[in-house]
């Protein structure tokens, strides 16, 4: 069904793994016969704000092939072109979902100017039921992660580890259980878990300060961002965040 679709949008809440969902397509995607490309549209958000786009004056495949590929070589650009006119190019477009309003409608007018390609992206639960009656799709959301997933999860952030499985694995499950519930219908939950993670790789005594979704964030601050910064200018930030 999803192979046959011009456009495939993955909307579900922040840190829910919309991003790493792309990237494992992208890496398990046939290359054999096709042109398939995973683009970081960070680097391209100023590009989209452009007046030129509301004035119908740019030629989309060109820009497409040479600011957004970044196809230099001739060769390149051919067989891209005849890829492209019998269907066989996928792109997938990774953090649409932080381009701005206006950004994002110029991105939706580039991409529906494109017959012959399949497009993915990811965008946020707000610009949804938007970008569904722009594009005439559905946009599919992301199975919740269960607790043996999660489990699995911070076991492969935790791969080089001295720890031996079965004790990686009960530390991965007493975490699991002490990750606070209350918030996470607004923010995926892969996102508290990496953060976590990261807080009892370094330290351990810290992760039962975690009792709520901002103290997950302000000890992963606390612990990992500021650990290296002036103690005084630590001091100062925290208090102008009253944190």
């Amino acid at each position: 069904k999803v192979s046959k679709q011009k456009f495939v949008v993955i909307s579900d809440a922040n840190g829910t793994g919309k991003s790493t969902f792309l990237k494992s397509i992208n890496s398990m995607l046939d290359r054999s016969k096709k042109w398939i490309n995973l683009v970081d549209m960070k680097p391209h958000f100023d590009k989209f704000n452009d007046i030129e786009f509301k004035n119908n004056q740019l030629d989309f495949s060109e820009f497409f092939v040479k600011e957004i590929l970044q196809l230099k070589c001739p060769l390149e650009v051919a067989v891209f072109n005849n890829l492209y006119k019998y269907q066989k190019v996928i792109i997938l477009f990774n953090n649409v979902e932080e381009m701005s309003q206006e950004g994002l409608e110029n991105f939706t007018t580039f991409i529906k100017t494109f017959g012959s390609l399949q497009v993915w992206f990811s965008t946020s639960w707000e610009n949804k039921e938007k970008l569904e009656a722009e594009l005439n799709v559905v946009a599919y959301s992301l199975k919740p992660f269960t607790e043996s997933e999660q489990i699995s999860f911070i076991m492969n952030l935790w791969a080089t580890s001295s720890l031996d499985e079965g004790k990686l694995r009960c530390n991965a499950t007493q975490l699991i259980r002490k990750i606070p519930k209350q918030g996470l219908s607004s923010i995926g939950m892969l996102l508290p878990i990496r953060i976590m993670a990261e807080v009892y790789s370094r330290h351990k005594s810290s992760i039962d300060e975690c009792n709520t979704l901002f103290n997950v964030f302000k000890t992963y601050i606390e612990k990992t961002i500021w650990e290296n910064f002036d103690r005084k200018l630590r001091g100062d930030v925290f208090e102008i965040l009253q944190i």
